[in-house]
């Protein structure tokens, strides 16, 4: 799970002890489910008994759930044992084929974090599931430490990133919870772990080396693990891959589609006469706005007309289209009046295209705009007046094109 810290390592065997403290973090409304709802054949769920010992067996694998909860919903312990069924498979095939075939769940209402893994069993807190009975992936992250069964050798956060990585790549119900990995931010690095490790391996993956995670996760098995496995497997250190994940972090599902035009905002700086509280940089700061990732937003509690937000082009550049892609959320915060401007030198502005009363046809879309325009700028200006009616204002991208 997120923000989960590893407690203890049990040298003397090939498993790692983990304690989820916080549930993890929802950050848009598709997430990153991989598959479809499928539901695993199992053997018939008893649904008469709550506490006690039940065993479930399918294709050589066997479930053990333990329960001493009275009040705990049978009803999440098919989920669980469906998840199970779908997902361990699926993991141990590509990460770890002698991975162990006999796996524990415990609902135990002595246990107080999230969910943790030692030595083939995984603990849940009941008040969790309770309070969260749709985040069933949390399976999916807890067995992937089953099936790593690290010596602990290798860094932590590369452990919880690779773990995080399986449940967006195998995960069945992201999607339900809007859960998915954390976007690059300039407030936290790799060594952050979870959602934010396993969004740079995605984007190693698409970038640099299909066959990285793999490689990580063998180095890590067979504990030879060094910082030289990251020179070996892509030609850069691991420093340099993060200095080049952030010039353009997005995922290729997470890229703002554009069409045949040329991108000009590449490279831009940004600036804004209003920014979020928490500082340029810091997630749903106006950084995001220009992060060619559809699925991160430039959020403002207390929206006021008027607002500005500038883009200073490497070099100038002539113009003739822009792409606006809505927030994830809340309809009603979406830019509805605005208007385009340009400059030379960023103090005289020409007018290239207004919009009194637009929207968008729905979360994370991007609509396309052109105007006419034969003149290069280097200062390129988003004027908001107005939203679709409430005092707060998000944008997920702009984007100034060359069509």
């Amino acid at each position: 799970m997120k923000n989960c810290r590893i407690l203890n390592i049990i040298f003397f065997t090939a498993f790692i002890i983990m304690s989820c403290k916080k549930s993890v973090a929802v950050v848009d409304n598709s997430g990153g489910n991989k598959k479809d709802s499928t539901v695993a054949d199992t053997p018939p769920i008893d649904t008469t008994s709550v506490t006690g010992i039940h065993t479930y067996i399918q294709g050589g694998d066997t479930l053990i759930f333990l329960n001493n909860d009275p009040d705990f919903d049978t009803s999440m312990r098919t989920k669980y044992v469906n998840v199970f069924f779908i997902v361990y498979p699926e993991e141990a095939a590509r990460f770890n084929p002698g991975t162990i075939k006999k796996v524990t769940f415990s609902v135990d209402t002595a246990y107080h974090d999230i969910a943790g893994t030692a030595n083939g069993k995984v603990t849940f807190n009941p008040e969790y599931c309770r309070n969260n009975p749709n985040d069933v992936d949390v399976v999916t992250h807890e067995v992937m430490h089953i099936v790593q069964a690290y010596s602990g050798d290798g860094p932590g956060w590369l452990t919880e990133g690779i773990a995080d990585y399986a449940r967006y790549t195998y995960g069945v119900h992201n999607a339900d919870i809007g859960w998915t990995v954390q976007p690059y931010s300039l407030t936290k690095d790799y060594t952050a772990g979870y959602g934010e490790a396993a969004h740079f391996l995605l984007w190693l993956e698409q970038n640099k080396n299909k066959q990285i995670v793999d490689i990580l996760n063998n180095a890590m098995y067979h504990s030879i693990y060094a910082p030289s496995v990251w020179l070996t497997a892509t030609g850069e250190t691991l420093e340099e891959l993060w200095a080049d994940y952030g010039k353009n972090p997005a995922l290729t599902e997470e890229k703002t589609p554009i069409g045949d035009a040329t991108d000009l905002t590449v490279g831009s700086q940004i600036s804004v006469t209003q920014e979020n509280p928490d500082g340029y940089g810091s997630p749903e700061s106006s950084f995001e706005l220009n992060d060619n990732d559809i699925k991160s937003k430039f959020l403002l509690y207390g929206f006021q007309p008027g607002l500005s937000i500038r883009l200073k082009l490497k070099t100038p550049a002539v113009a003739n289209a822009y792409v606006m892609t809505s927030g994830n959320d809340n309809p009603d915060r979406d830019p509805s009046n605005w208007l385009i401007l340009a400059s030379k030198d960023s103090a005289n502005w020409t007018l290239l295209d207004g919009r009194p009363n637009e929207s968008f046809a729905g979360r994370n879309t991007t609509n396309k705009y052109t105007f006419t325009n034969q003149e290069s700028y280097q200062y390129y200006m988003l004027v908001i007046n107005s939203t679709a009616g409430s005092g707060d204002f998000q944008l997920s991208e702009w984007r100034i094109l060359q069509q």
